[in-house]
């Protein structure tokens, strides 16, 4: 597992960290967060690194745990030719986590890797080896289109995890490389690591808006033309017959001042129309996730990440993702410091393929376990996981609990709905042997159309069709200065469907839990959005708790301690509701507070 734990140190310290998570990572009980936090600490010296990489390339699995973070700090300064075939040699590690990581700081790389990774993929024996190759590929995206032909050979493999892999890569291939933003990476040089360059930077208005500005150009010839016309119009009023008389000259000067002042009021029209294009408030763009190659994907392409069928019964448990799976979600201008330089957060899975620290399936010697399972709020859609509140609950419980603690995040194991969770931990969540199970249970568990977001979103029809941003703007601000708050409660009262499904899924595993002995817990998740008085979530958190009482379920009811203050001071982002670092941490310590109140 050391070795694990080095080559995701290789892939996180190119990712780039804050030097004070890095200090603190010093002190974590995990060994893969103190690799991680010695090579990111270590990044400034690496006259060491010839000798880590004759040692990398020894069979001894300390000498390959010890040289990884030193390779990956100098990435950028070594001879990548060195590097390259040892980070090859490791696709082969019998250990899935080294091929994952490895395979990440090959991509990281760039096409460098292509002939080397493409042989891999076709000659490899280990269908194992021939997936990370895939997977590298998938990485590059576009740029690695000289890989086609074996991944379309790679689509009649014998295994299929290799075929699955190769059908994603070849997704990728095909997508188009022609996104404004992937043209503002490469003027950036933003690839994971990468710092932007301040002249490069200077040019990114003219690679954003340079069709705009073409066009305003185009404008500008146009009105010069129009008003000259207009003006040679003028100085012979009626045209080349008209009569001469007295009142000529002035009417030639009434005519000029009209065509100059509708010629000014246009050009500066048109320069405040391009002004705001260029430099006003550009819009949010929603959350993505950021691949090694610097693509951003949807958030639906996460599904695409799951793993290949499941453990076989008594080995393992069954995971929505692969083990040791990375991956960066990247925010549009973050306000919050805990993102990191390329505005994203880490998304790291163990060895169970669930989003937190590895831990053992079997609990230690007088270990205190709890097993929170729920979707995006228990997963931390939008935080680092230190952040999140299963986290906090765990540093609460380490602080009264004298012996070991362990809270396990099983956030988006099995779907994102109590009916999901349910067969989930009567199979898995049982055999970890946990004291305590909470579940999340989030509003929107209630009903598909409950938003985490509480105002109407009121779209106007766009004046002269929408051809200038500025009016579009200002119209957008004067609709919207006072939102209304929607309505939920009718949804679930008119169809109580999805309701009924979640309380039968609580009440099967209020027995479930019942049976194997295990305290069993609803923590009900209130949506951050909305605060005051007229809360439209009442209604619904209202239900939810009258329903557990009536059926002797224990549940958690967090509003007052979360709905405190500036909502949006709780917000991840503007775009997204989601609790923050300060709404996870309200949340866990809310649950601490009810176990451990007395």
């Amino acid at each position: 597992m050391l070795g694990t734990a080095a080559v995701l140190t290789l892939w996180q310290a190119c990712a780039g960290r804050g030097t004070q998570r890095a200090i603190r990572a010093l002190a974590a009980e995990d060994a893969g967060r103190r690799a991680w936090g010695y090579a990111h600490l270590a990044r400034a010296g690496d006259g060491a690194v010839p000798d880590l990489v004759d040692a990398l390339r020894l069979a001894e699995q300390p000498a390959f745990a010890a040289a990884l973070p030193g390779i990956m700090m100098s990435l950028r300064d070594l001879d990548r030719e060195t590097v390259m075939p040892a980070l090859i040699d490791a696709l082969d590690d019998e250990q899935g986590a080294q091929r994952h990581y490895a395979g990440m700081t090959l991509a990281f790389i760039g096409t460098d890797v292509l002939p080397a990774v493409t042989e891999r993929l076709q000659v490899a024996p280990d269908p194992s080896t021939r997936a990370a190759a895939a997977w590298i590929l998938s990485w590059l995206g576009p740029a690695a289109v000289e890989a086609e032909p074996a991944l379309q050979r790679a689509l009649q493999d014998e295994h299929k995890d290799v075929r699955h892999t190769a059908r994603y890569a070849l997704s990728r291939l095909r997508k188009p490389n022609d996104g404004f933003w992937r043209a503002a990476d490469r003027v950036r040089g933003a690839t994971f690591g990468a710092e932007a360059d301040g002249a490069a930077v200077a040019l990114l208005p003219v690679v954003a808006d340079g069709r705009q500005l073409a066009e305003f150009a185009v404008g500008l010839v146009l009105l010069a033309g129009i008003m000259r016309w207009a003006l040679g119009r003028a100085r012979m009023p009626g045209g080349r017959d008209a009569p001469r008389g007295a009142d000529g000259p002035r009417r030639a000067s009434l005519v000029r001042r009209i065509a100059l002042g509708a010629g000014a009021l246009a050009v500066a029209l048109l320069v405040c129309e391009y002004g705001f294009r260029w430099l006003g408030p550009r819009a949010l763009v929603d959350p993505k996730l950021l691949l090694p190659s610097g693509e951003r994907i949807p958030l639906s392409e996460i599904a695409l990440l799951r793993p290949e069928g499941g453990p076989e019964a008594g080995e393992g448990l069954a995971a929505r993702f692969r083990p040791y799976l990375f991956m960066k979600g990247w925010y549009d201008r973050p306000q919050w410091d805990y993102f990191d330089e390329q505005d994203c957060v880490d998304y790291v899975f163990n060895k169970h393929g669930l989003r937190d620290n590895d831990f053992e399936l079997e609990p230690r010697p007088d270990e205190y376990r709890v097993v929170a399972i729920g979707d995006s709020f228990t997963f931390g859609a939008g935080v680092q996981l230190q952040d999140c509140w299963t986290e906090v609950l765990e540093r609460e419980l380490e602080a009264v609990h004298e012996g070991p603690v362990e809270v396990i995040n099983a956030g988006f194991v099995s779907g994102h709905k109590p009916p999901g969770y349910a067969p989930w931990l009567a199979r898995d969540g049982v055999r970890l042997q946990p004291d305590v199970v909470l579940v999340g249970l989030c509003l929107n568990d209630l009903h598909p159309k409950i938003s985490l977001y509480a105002y109407r979103k009121v779209r106007p029809v766009p004046w002269f069709e929408g051809a200038f941003e500025l009016l579009n703007y200002v119209q957008r601000r004067h609709v919207n200065r006072d939102p209304e708050l929607r309505r939920f409660f009718g949804y679930v009262k008119h169809d109580p469907s999805y309701w009924n499904e979640t309380s039968a899924a609580l009440v099967r595993t209020r027995d479930d839990m019942r049976a194997a002995g295990i305290r069993f817990v609803v923590v009900i998740l209130p949506v951050v959005s909305g605060f005051g008085d007229d809360y439209p979530y009442h209604s619904l958190i209202n239900m939810v708790a009258e329903f557990c009482a009536s059926e002797g379920i224990e549940h958690v009811d967090l509003r007052e301690r979360v709905l405190v203050g500036d909502e949006r001071e709780l917000w991840v982002h503007p775009t997204d509701q989601h609790p923050n670092d300060r709404g996870q941490r309200l949340i866990g310590e809310g649950v601490f507070e009810y176990l451990f109140g007395d």
